[in-house]
């Protein structure tokens, strides 16, 4: 344990309690056997469903607990680069955000891509570094060269920041966005940009990571180490105090994450994470899985971690498990996609019919039971592992999908995902045909009777 001070606040009711050392908890890596289309993890989010979205160079890839589901080019063409570099999980009508090498930002609405181009510079290939969302709904980009906003609802991204190689994105807890870049820091008050000044004898060096304390402090991740800075940033003036944190002058933070418990981590170069607290600090040394890329707290306080070999799980065995949400999928009418949204009219000569289903559940310890009901059809519930099912020929009529899932023997609880779609009657289909028809051969005779008067008239 190393001596930190008091503002290094021990855990309540965490997630990863901090009575209980880093050693005991279950940690688990994912890599290349395991369905990741490449080892490196750049970024990990989580979006509102539950799913884990995570960038890798060989594309975006969708974690349910058991499943890598890959979305690349060769199945989604309107996306510029398979070499994803940032997620971003979006609010309101926005569900995911992609960044990428050379693809620059793309927006995953759960089944397509929009692409968007840099101000300027239209079809020009540009690279993301960073995404971050505020709490007002902004989406900040960064770049290798400069910080772009995408205001809600607009269809063009805006100047943010010019001219500056952004190195991390942190909005505080007063709901000011900080920004690193090379050697400044500055602060977003009010929507203007400005320098967050440090003390004349603060040495000069590269800021990668910022997070707020507990008491308000910032920590700063610094070459020469972890640093605290306090004072009044939102008024004019030098910052009160800068000082080194002792114990930790050598150890080159990368990231920094404050928790919901208010649990202080850190990523150290190298890859070493550790839990920082009132008592001391812990380490997870040997980290598995490489060096240590990315770090995301996920909806149940699990931690996530992003690195050169895969991605690794850090998890509380004794911590309880939700409900898996189940999802479907798609519904394929013979060999066409369909995305599940409404109620489905399904075209004719539509067999097989086949419904892909999931379930969102990254922190499960063992296999998910599904169980599904076609209303029309079944008169009970069929129970599956498979994640997906197919009916060779359905009757016309109307139909509802019910799915439901639940933890290995446990629940299935309450709720059950829908979806509802219409095989049409063939007698439907007939009477169009024969309509058609019968129009096809109106235009045939009066066709046929203007041609005969230009032939009387001729005469």
């Amino acid at each position: 344990m190393l001596t930190v001070a008091l503002w290094l606040m021990p855990a309540v009711a965490s997630g990863l309690p901090a009575e209980v050392g880093l050693d005991a908890f279950e940690t688990r890596t994912w890599t290349e056997a395991d369905g990741l289309p490449h080892p490196q993890v750049n970024s990990i989010t989580q979006t509102a469903d539950g799913f884990l979205w995570l960038a890798t160079p060989a594309g975006l890839v969708r974690f349910d607990g058991a499943e890598m589901r890959v979305f690349d080019r060769s199945k989604h063409p309107d996306l510029i680069s398979d070499h994803v570099t940032a997620v971003e999980a979006g609010g309101n009508e926005s569900y995911l955000w992609v960044g990428s090498r050379d693809g620059g930002l793309a927006h995953f609405d759960g089944w397509g891509f929009q692409v968007y181009f840099q101000p300027g510079s239209p079809g020009q290939p540009w690279t993301v570094t960073r995404l971050f969302e505020d709490t007002s709904g902004v989406l900040w980009v960064a770049t290798q060269e400069r910080l772009l906003r995408l205001e809600p609802g607009r269809a063009a991204l805006g100047r943010g920041l010019p001219g500056k190689g952004v190195a991390t994105l942190y909005e505080d807890h007063h709901g000011y966005l900080l920004v690193a870049a090379g050697r400044s820091l500055f602060r977003r008050v009010h929507s203007a940009f400005s320098s967050v000044n440090l003390p004349l004898h603060a040495p000069e060096t590269p800021i990668h990571a910022v997070v707020m304390a507990p008491d308000g402090a910032l920590l700063l991740g610094r070459d020469d180490g972890l640093a605290r800075l306090t004072g009044s940033f939102e008024k004019a003036g030098l910052p009160q105090t800068f000082e080194p944190v002792p114990g930790f002058e050598d150890t080159r933070p990368r990231l920094l994450h404050r928790d919901r418990d208010d649990v202080l981590w850190m990523v150290a170069e190298g890859g070493d994470l550790t839990r920082l607290l009132a008592s001391g600090a812990d380490a997870l040394t040997p980290m598995p899985g490489g060096e240590i890329l990315s770090l995301h707290e996920d909806l149940e306080g699990t931690l996530w971690l992003g690195s050169s070999l895969g991605l690794v799980r850090l998890r509380d065995p004794e911590a309880g498990l939700p409900q898996p949400e189940p999802q479907i999928d798609s519904l394929e009418a013979g060999l066409a996609p369909m995305r599940p949204r409404g109620r489905l009219e399904l075209p004719p000569g539509s067999e097989p019919i086949t419904l892909r289903f999931t379930a969102a559940a990254v922190n499960a310890g063992g296999p998910i039971r599904f169980r599904h009901r076609l209303e029309g059809l079944d008169d009970a519930w069929r129970e599956t592992g498979e994640r997906s099912v197919t009916y060779a020929s359905l009757p016309a009529g109307e139909y509802r999908f019910r799915l439901q899932a639940a933890y290995g023997e446990g629940d299935w609880g309450e709720g059950a995902v829908e979806l509802s779609f219409v095989r049409p009657r063939a007698l439907t289909w007939l009477v169009i045909v024969g309509v058609a028809a019968v129009l096809a051969g109106l235009a045939l005779a009066v066709a046929m009777v203007r041609r005969g008067r230009m032939g009387l008239s001729s005469d």
